[in-house]
């Protein structure tokens, strides 16, 4: 039996209603398209998960703002939009030299950031170890990657109510 699709707008703004009421909120964007969403496939070369594909056709990429002396604020994105995903994961995947030689960035699908430390967030490529769904966390400083949450939503949630930092 297939499980309903999240309803992420409804879900992510629920989340910041309970765990950070008046402090901070999400802004939403306009959908992305399916040709869109194709489009980001062709250029990877892979399909997205099915969750962050979901999300990204309800909004095209999360932004959390906080409120400053009574002004909203674009702190930093929750969930990238397509063409920050495109962008970020074409430009570490045409890394030929570095400090990062022995990692192989086409094994990782990046879709946001933790604003620290350089540290992403990613579902993995290859699945033959792991779930596509699992949300691994990057850490560039020491090249390491650590499981982060089984599932988008589970990162989303974690992310949101402090149970997931790094």
């Amino acid at each position: 039996m297939l499980s309903k699709p999240v309803q992420w707008r409804e879900l992510i703004a629920q989340l910041y209603e309970d765990e950070r009421a008046g402090t901070a909120r999400p802004k939403f964007y306009p959908p992305a398209s399916a040709e869109q969403i194709r489009e980001l496939e062709n250029a990877l070369r892979q399909q997205l998960p099915r969750d962050l594909r979901g999300l990204l056709l309800q909004t095209d990429g999360v932004v959390e703002e906080f409120l400053l002396d009574g002004e909203w604020i674009e702190s930093m994105w929750l969930i990238w939009s397509v063409t920050e995903i495109l962008q970020a994961n074409a430009s570490y995947r045409s890394r030929q030299s570095g400090a990062f030689l022995d990692r192989n960035f086409h094994k990782l699908l990046f879709f946001t950031g933790a604003g620290v430390d350089g540290i992403l967030f990613a579902h993995p490529v290859d699945t033959s170890a792991v779930a596509a769904d699992q949300v691994l966390a990057w850490h560039p400083i020491e090249d390491n990657l650590t499981g982060t949450a089984p599932s988008i939503e589970g990162f989303v949630r974690g992310w949101l109510s402090g149970q997931i930092s790094v």
